[in-house]
Order: C-alpha cells, then sequence, then structure tokens
C-alpha cells in the first residue's frame, strides 16, 4: 500500500510540473524569475519519490531473496524429515525385532554376549531417536518462524512491481507528448514575437525619419532656424515702429527742413520694400512647407495667409506714400495733417501685424516642439519594446531546460525499467509472470493515467 502510496504522489507532481510549465508559457513575464527553481524543486521531490520507490523494490528483491531462501531450507527440512521417517520405519522395525528377541532370551536365559549386544544396539537407537526429534522440534520452529503476512506482503509488492513497469510505458509516452507540445507552444511564441519585433522595428525607423525631416526643415534650412528668423523680423517690425514715432516728431519740429524728410521717407520706402521681399520668400517656404506636412502644416497655411497681407498692407502703404511725395509741395500743410494721421494707422497697422505674427510663429514653436517630442517618445518607445522582446525571446530558454529535465526523468524510468526485467526470473520463481495476460492491466493503467493527468484545452485570452 506504502508503494501505492508512493506512485500516487509521483504522478501527482509529475501532472504538477506539465501544467506549471504550460501554464507560465502564457504568463511568462510573470514567473520568469521562478520558472527554474520551481522546476528544480518539483523534479528533486520526484526524484526523491522515484529513489524511495527503487529502494523499496530493492528491499522487495531482498524480501523475494529471502523467501527463495526460506521456501529451499523448508525443502531441504522435509526431505530430512522424509528420511527420518523412513529410518524411523526401519529402527522401529528393529525395536521389534529386539524386544522379540530380548523376549526370548530371557525365557531361556541364555546368550548373554548376544542380549548385551542387543542392548548397546538398543541405546544407538534411542541416541538416534533424539537427534531425529530434536530435528522435528527444529521443522515446528521453522514452521512458527514463518510469517504468514509477510509473505501475503511480498506478493502484494511484487504485484506492484509488477503495476509500475506496465505504467512506466504510458508515463514515457506521456512526458515525450509534453516535450512535443511544449516545443510547438514555444515556436509558435517565437513567430508571433519576429512579428511584433518586424512592426516595431519598422516604426522605430518611421519615426527616426520623420524626427530627421523635421529637424531639417525646407531646403536645408531647419524649422529652428526658421522660427529665429521669424523673431528677427518681429523685431524688425518694432524697430520699423519706433522709426516712424520718431519720424513723426522730427517732421513736427523740422516742417521746413522738406527735402531731407522726403529722403528719408523714400529710404523708409526701400527699406518697407525690402521686407515685402522677405516676407514673400517667407510666405512661399511657409506655403511649400504646409503642402509637405498636409494635415500638420494648417498652421503653416496660416502663417502665409497673414504674410501674405501683411504684403498687401506694405504695398498699400508705399503707394499712398508715393502719392503723398507727389502731391507734398502742393499740399505741404495737408501733407503734414494726413501724414500724422497716417503714420498713426500705420504704426497701429503694424502693431496688430506684429502682434499676430508673434501669435502664429509663438504657435509654430510649440507645434514645433510637440512634434518632436511625440516622435522623440515614440522612437524610445520602439527601443524599449524592442529591448523586452528581445528578453521575452531569452526567457524561453526555459523551454530547453524542461526538456532536458523531462528527458532526463525518462532516461530514469527507461532504467527502472530494465532493472525490473532484469528480476524476470526471480519473479518467475514465485509464480509472478511480468508480461503474461496483461491486457485487463494495461487498460486499466491507461484508464487511470488518462483521468489523473488530464489537460484541458482552453486558455486564457487576455483583452480578448
Amino acid at each position: 500500500m506504502k508503494k501505492q502510496v508512493n506512485f500516487i504522489i509521483i504522478v501527482i507532481f509529475s501532472v504538477f510540473v506539465i501544467v506549471f510549465n504550460i501554464f507560465c508559457l502564457f504568463y511568462e513575464s510573470i514567473f520568469r524569475n521562478g520558472i527554474i527553481i520551481v522546476n528544480c524543486i518539483t523534479l528533486s521531490i520526484l526524484i526523491f519519490f522515484i529513489v524511495m520507490n527503487i529502494l523499496s523494490k530493492k528491499n522487495q528483491v531482498d524480501n523475494t531473496k529471502l523467501l527463495n531462501d526460506r521456501i529451499e531450507n523448508l525443502t531441504n527440512t522435509l526431505n530430512e524429515y522424509d528420511l527420518l521417517t523412513k529410518d524411523f520405519i526401519v529402527l522401529s522395525d528393529n525395536i521389534k525385532n529386539n524386544l522379540s528377541q530380548i523376549f526370548v532370551t530371557n525365557i531361556t536365559q541364555t546368550n548373554f554376549i548376544d542380549q548385551e549386544a542387543n542392548l548397546e544396539q538398543n541405546k544407538d537407537f534411542l541416541t538416534l531417536l533424539e537427534t531425529r526429534r530434536e530435528k522435528l522440534a527444529k521443522i515446528k520452529d521453522f514452521y512458527s518462524s514463518i510469517n504468514l503476512n509477510t509473505i501475503n506482503g511480498t506478493f502484494n509488492s511484487c504485484n506492484v512491481v509488477v503495476d509500475i513497469l506496465h505504467r512506466i510505458p504510458y508515463l514515457i509516452e506521456l512526458l515525450n507528448n509534453v516535450i512535443e507540445k511544449t516545443e510547438v507552444a514555444a515556436f509558435n511564441l517565437i513567430d508571433k514575437f519576429e512579428i511584433v519585433h518586424t512592426e516595431n522595428t519598422k516604426a522605430n525607423k518611421e519615426a527616426e525619419d520623420n524626427l530627421s525631416r523635421i529637424k531639417s526643415g525646407v531646403s536645408g534650412v531647419g524649422f529652428e532656424s526658421i522660427i529665429e528668423n521669424s523673431k528677427g523680423a518681429i523685431s524688425e517690425y518694432e524697430d520699423l515702429i519706433n522709426d516712424l514715432l520718431q519720424l513723426n516728431v522730427e517732421n513736427g519740429k523740422k516742417i521746413n527742413k522738406i527735402g531731407d524728410w522726403i529722403n528719408q521717407i523714400m529710404n523708409m520706402l526701400a527699406s518697407i520694400e525690402s521686407i515685402s521681399e522677405q516676407n514673400k520668400i517667407i510666405s512661399i517656404n511657409s506655403s511649400i512647407e504646409a503642402a509637405r506636412l498636409g494635415e500638420k502644416g494648417k498652421g503653416f497655411q496660416v502663417l502665409a495667409l497673414e504674410i501674405r497681407k501683411l504684403n498687401q498692407k506694405t504695398s498699400d502703404f508705399t503707394r499712398e506714400i508715393n502719392k503723398i511725395v507727389e502731391s507734398f509741395k502742393d499740399y505741404t500743410n495737408t501733407l503734414t495733417t494726413d501724414w500724422q494721421r497716417e503714420t498713426e494707422i500705420i504704426v497701429e497697422n503694424i502693431k496688430t501685424t506684429s502682434k499676430n505674427t508673434e501669435n502664429i510663429i509663438s504657435l509654430l514653436i510649440n507645434s514645433y516642439e510637440i512634434i518632436s517630442t511625440s516622435f522623440f517618445n515614440l522612437n524610445d518607445s520602439t527601443k524599449k519594446v524592442d529591448g523586452s522582446l528581445n528578453e521575452t525571446l531569452e526567457s524561453l530558454q526555459f523551454q530547453d531546460i524542461t526538456r532536458q529535465q523531462v528527458e532526463n526523468v525518462i532516461k530514469f524510468l527507461k532504467d527502472i525499467e530494465e532493472k525490473i526485467k532484469l528480476e524476470e526470473n526471480n519473479f518467475k520463481l514465485i509464480g509472478i509472470d511480468l508480461y503474461g495476460d496483461s491486457k485487463d492491466l494495461n487498460q486499466k493503467i491507461k484508464d487511470d493515467l488518462t483521468k489523473k493527468t488530464t489537460v484541458y484545452d482552453e486558455r486564457v485570452i487576455i483583452n480578448k
């Protein structure tokens, strides 16, 4: 019974190892660090119980040997008992003859020498009889020493060994199936990881390319440079406002210096024309960039529109100044009044335009920073995902370790099977055939293992 309990414990731990390794295939990130430790502990316990069964088998072999020795001694004793019985019959006949002779001799009271010889012969017979009595006592003691429970236990142990022998091939087949299914599951995981790795690498490359294009800007001029130039343009607008205000003050003080004042106006017109040309270039570049970026380039479209408005206003301003200059000689007083009024309007318009441009540039800066940060984070995330995939693939090495452990257990079971087969003749001596009519036994073992080692196909699906 104890050996059967040990075998059941071995089967339970084997099933635990199988279920645990299959379960870890789907939760590797949680159990990766403890898989090998649990396998080693479980395998150690499994080997312990197998060794205990081997020791039990050794004790069974010793009991079988002891039983054979006792049977042999019993056979020898029975042979001696048979000889003793025959001797006893012979001696009984001798006693009968001797008693007859003694009786005759006593009647005739003759042949005293023969009488003494007969008495000596009777003494020898009594000695032999005592010896036979002692041997019979030994036979009685031997039969008393034989424990029928021990014999029954030995036969039961032998039957358990036979049961284990027939279970070993099914266990080996079960373990081989575990190795095959585990390897198939591992290779399927590796294939899926390769697909994820390929897609992740592609996304990483696209993120790097987009980030590089943002830094490159338009025609080799980076967005950072464009933003700095736009800030410079705003600064120039502010300088222009200050100059116009200063010019207005000076015109009030130096109304008589019409010639100098006209020259200054012409210089200012040239500066405005130059700024207008620069704004045209900026507008063209912004339109090109907006078309390239598509949905993300709407900010550039707004910027280009505002710059075109600014150019239009600048052109209007230039034409108005030209009209003022042409008619300046005839309408000096009117021109002075109109100039002050128009100057205030221009300053206000420039302030408004400068403010709008500043807001657009601020929005552009924020958009650039957000886009750059997004692509940088995307690039960094893809690298981390790639690293995690590599670690996951490395952790699948536990499958190979498990396969080696199971193969070692299979070898161990085969060794046990061979050792039991070597004792086949000893089993036959006590009437047990290891490979007799075992059809019913094999079917019983198969049903028992099927019941105790059933593994369900259902699996937990995450984020179904």
